[in-house]
Order: structure tokens, then C-alpha cells, then sequence
């Protein structure tokens, strides 16, 4: 795929972004998702990144993992192996980005990346 998605795109078929990874898709944010999003013909990705309590980037919307699997803790309060196991499909930015296939990234939500 071209890297000016934005500006050398011809003819009228609406750019198709995937938000929060594909969450129309499947579980929002995993690799699952960011495939199914591909093989539904999404141009692009978009999703959030959340900074760890170690100082990880994973993809996460929500600063905190009451929505997800009922814990009040936020992101930045806990490390990758804590995510994990509480949500085994997190994913840090690097595996989304290596899982990205040939849609492109976009409009990364860098969000809370103060740490409590």
C-alpha cells in the first residue's frame, strides 16, 4: 500500500479505517482484530496507546480496566505480565505494529502517558 493514503488516493471508494483495531470485528485491540480488520479490507488502523507501569506502549482505549475485565486499576498502574494476565490478547505496540500487515497505522491516541 502507498504511503500517501491520504493524498494519492483515485476514485471514490471511501477510505475504510478500522477503529480500536477492528473492535467491529472481534475483541477490540488484539491481533485478532487487526487481521480481521485486513481480511474485511480496512485501508487502515487506528487504536490507542496507554503507557504501563514499567514504561511499555500497549493498546488499550480506556485509561483504566474496569470495562474490560472489571479491575479499577488503571494502565499505568500495572506492567505487561499483569495486563496479560488479566487480559491475555493485549498487545504492545510493536507486536501491533508487526501484526499490521498491509494496513497502515493511523491516528494513534496517545493517551494518559503520565503515570499515576
Amino acid at each position: 500500500m502507498s504511503s500517501d493514503l491520504w493524498i494519492g488516493r483515485s476514485g471514490r471508494k471511501p477510505l475504510i479505517i478500522a477503529h480500536r483495531g477492528g473492535a467491529a470485528l472481534v475483541a477490540e485491540n488484539t491481533v485478532e482484530a487487526l487481521r480481521a480488520a485486513e481480511g474485511a479490507g480496512a485501508d487502515a488502523i487506528e487504536t490507542d496507546i496507554r503507557l504501563t507501569k514499567d514504561g511499555a506502549f500497549v493498546c488499550m482505549h480506556d485509561d483504566d480496566l474496569r470495562r474490560l475485565c472489571g479491575d479499577a486499576r488503571s494502565v499505568s498502574a500495572v506492567d505487561p505480565a499483569t495486563l496479560r494476565q488479566l487480559l491475555p490478547s493485549t498487545m504492545t505496540l510493536y507486536e501491533a505494529l508487526a501484526a499490521s500487515g498491509e494496513c497502515q497505522f493511523i491516528g494513534f491516541g496517545w493517551r494518559s502517558l503520565d503515570r499515576d
